[in-house]
């Protein structure tokens, strides 16, 4: 009997900082790539494809579906299903934990909660793509602003003592709070929790848009700041669910989730 041909489905992410991509082989992932986005989606979408066939030690030829979400997926040179990120982040969320219901994506340049029902399928949603306050790049400047490189910011958020504001109306005026802030001789500490709760204030009111409903999950590459994370848990009361897999590759996992979905005829 002639030996069964694995079945590989490919998912990948194209954002506006970074480039991600999942692979799977019968249903299991086989391997992940993650990089710096290129100046050209087509050029990121070609590096992530490559990447991930060259580390699963397969042709190209042989993925037998793609999917591709985030900014630059309708800049696909082979032929690819296209999803929202917004389908993707809940259906690699549910994939991982089925018990989800409430998906909240802090990306780079926006900000995303998701009502997810039991079938892994969005209900309902809320996204901000208009004001950088409540993003990935709020923290980047205002980490600047305090002084600290961003992969300091929530190691020293989770240090701080409660007690200081700061505008979460834009990151401008975040930026200016957060200089005030030094020139007061405020803790460094304390000023980094001011500014995830300042992010996490502006998140959660994008949030009150929808009815959030538990368990409860963080995707995106903010998800890895431990900071925000707690002040999420601080702001809702209750513990976030801890996704087994790299929250900033979420996106990418659901996309190959549905590039699976479509070989059964899903």
């Amino acid at each position: 009997m002639d030996p069964v041909t694995p079945t590989a489905a490919m998912g990948i992410d194209i954002g506006s900082l970074t480039a991600k991509g999942v692979l799977l082989v019968d249903g299991l992932v086989a391997t992940t790539t993650l990089r710096r986005a290129a100046a050209a989606p087509r050029l990121s979408i070609e590096a992530v494809a490559d990447a991930l066939c060259l580390q699963a030690s397969i042709a190209r030829s042989q993925v037998a579906a793609s999917c591709l979400t985030g900014y630059g997926r309708f800049e696909a040179p082979f032929a690819a299903q296209e999803k929202s990120e917004i389908s993707c982040h809940a259906l690699g969320a549910w994939s991982m934990t089925p018990s989800i219901r409430t998906v909240i994506d802090i990306g780079g340049q926006d900000s995303k909660v998701m009502a997810v029902d039991a079938a892994g399928r969005v209900q309902d949603f809320a996204m901000n793509d208009k004001c950088a306050a409540g993003t990935g790049r709020a923290l980047e400047v205002l980490a600047g602003a305090l002084g600290v490189a961003v992969e300091e910011l929530g190691p020293l958020a989770i240090q701080g003592r409660p007690g200081h504001r700061i505008s979460n109306r834009c990151s401008l005026y975040m930026e200016v709070d957060v200089l005030q802030l030094r020139r007061q001789k405020v803790a460094t500490a304390s000023i980094a929790r001011a500014i995830v709760d300042g992010v996490v204030e502006r998140v959660l009111a994008l949030a009150a848009k929808i009815a959030m409903e538990p368990a409860l999950a963080l995707t995106g590459g903010v998800a890895k700041n431990a900071g925000v994370a707690a002040a999420l848990e601080r702001h809702l009361g209750q513990a976030l669910c801890r996704l087994p897999f790299d929250p900033q590759l979420i996106g990418a996992l659901g996309a190959a989730r549905f590039a699976e979905r479509s070989l059964r005829g899903d």
